[in-house]
């Protein structure tokens, strides 16, 4: 007797031959270890493209692009015989996949309507920066399921509980070999959101989904003025479905005017989401983060400190409280509150908070959370500048020696460590050789 077929996997594919394969290969694991279809909808006129789908299914759709995700995305659905659907996109790949499989070998499945799974985009080359999100990529299928929407198509109707799986996907879409393919990018998604705005202009989806692309494309003003025009135009609007994309009208105007060093407007907008009783806490918890930021800016320490007490206390709340936390993270900008840049980001300004008052402990509780051991590093603005005169000017502190030694053997960091000590020579000879006996701690070939 055959076996039930459980699970479709649908694929769009363009001409990404490297990505693609990528892509398939990482499926390997939940077609061997559950009853499943591949169906891939190709865009692609790339003969190698061609020739690596056809080794992994028979299932092929050839679709003629027209500027519209869901009609894609469709044609392979409309193909699917399982009992659930599964979609990927060809420029990610699956890095841990074991909990997605459990979910189906362990008639899990059963109870639930639909599916999460984390996706982590990355934005540069090197994998350094990144935002994690829960993607809505998996469905119990019906007569009645279908996509919508031009671009950012999602699948609808949705039915039953849904459940978050922890397995994880990279995603690479985001990066771009040029500013002008970023662009290219940005112009044809503005478009198409244009154009869902216009045809529905009430629905605050496509709103939302177009300030993240001006973020991607780093333009600020229209962050600000699209944000605060938003807040204005659904200021009557309250339901619990729209109400979690108020939060990122003001997220983005306040992030907007911050990126434009306008600290007090980005300070006075997220006053007003604080107010505001549609906005969740994990909007508040955003806020408490740019809010750090602004009084890091204006030397303003305890006021930085206060706001990440506050913004910890937050965390603890909603991890008290999971279903509200996974609730609230659908919420695009707002959901990179507690994100691993968004941490570290908030661990420099608490350590730079202690150099002010002359405090080494916070240093040693948080500087490994930093990553400098990683082939690439973040790091704040300034942050450099105030470690290198909190060892210019602090008590002697044997673990400088150790945060030395790692921005000294990273060739991100040293030139940046360099020239943040020569002033010293000429401008504070006598910091400058309490800087030098750290120095010359450090193993080196050469001075």
């Amino acid at each position: 007797m055959e076996n039930k077929l459980l699970l479709s996997i649908s694929m769009l594919v363009s001409d990404r031959p490297d990505t693609v394969q990528r892509c398939l290969d990482s499926l390997k694991p939940i077609m061997e270890a559950v009853s499943s279809e591949l169906i891939l909808v190709s865009t692609s006129r790339n003969e190698q493209v061609h020739t690596i789908i056809e080794e992994y299914t028979d299932k092929i759709v050839d679709f003629e692009w027209c500027d519209d995700f869901a009609k894609a995305r469709n044609a392979g659905l409309c193909m699917a015989k399982g009992e659930w659907f599964l979609t990927v996109d060809d420029d990610e790949w699956f890095v841990e996949i074991q909990p997605l499989i459990d979910f189906f070998q362990s008639g899990e499945y059963k109870n639930y309507g639909c599916a999460n799974y984390l996706v982590r985009n990355f934005y540069d080359s090197k994998y350094r920066y990144y935002s994690d999100a829960w993607v809505s990529r998996m469905i119990r299928l019906s007569k009645e399921t279908h996509y919508e929407s031009k671009i950012h198509e999602y699948l609808y109707p949705v039915e039953g509980e849904c459940k978050n799986i922890e397995a994880l996907a990279y995603h690479s879409g985001y990066i771009f070999t040029t500013e002008e393919e970023r662009l290219e990018h940005f112009k044809r998604n503005e478009r198409l959101l244009r154009k869902m705005i216009n045809e529905e202009p009430k629905r605050l989806r496509w709103r939302v989904q177009l300030l993240q692309e001006y973020r991607a494309v780093h333009d600020y003003e229209h962050m600000y003025e699209d944000g605060m025009h938003c807040i204005e135009e659904f200021r009557n609007v309250n339901n619990s479905v729209d109400n979690r994309d108020i939060g990122t009208f003001y997220v983005a105007a306040a992030e907007g005017k911050l990126f434009l060093h306008d600290e007090d407007e980005a300070y006075r907008i997220g006053a007003l989401a604080i107010k505001d009783s549609r906005t969740s806490e994990l909007c508040h918890a955003y806020v408490m983060l740019l809010y750090s930021v602004i009084f890091y800016r204006k030397g303003k320490w305890a006021e930085a400190e206060h706001a990440i007490k506050t913004y910890f206390q937050i965390e603890e709340y909603l991890k008290q409280n999971p279903e509200r936390f996974e609730n609230q993270k659908g919420a695009l900008l707002v959901s990179e509150a507690y994100d691993e840049m968004a941490l570290k980001k908030v661990y420099s300004i608490l350590i730079v908070c202690g150099f002010k008052r002359e405090d080494t402990r916070p240093l040693k509780k948080y500087f490994k959370e930093l990553g400098w051991e990683q082939s690439s590093v973040y790091l704040m603005d300034g942050f450099m500048k105030d470690l290198v005169d909190a060892m210019a000017h602090l008590r002697n502190e044997e673990y400088f020696v150790e945060v030395l030694s790692l921005a000294w053997n990273h060739l991100q960091l040293r030139n940046t460590l360099l020239g943040e000590v020569a002033p010293y020579e000429e401008q504070d000879p006598k910091g400058y050789k309490k800087l030098a006996h750290y120095l010359a701690k450090l193993p080196a070939d050469h001075w």
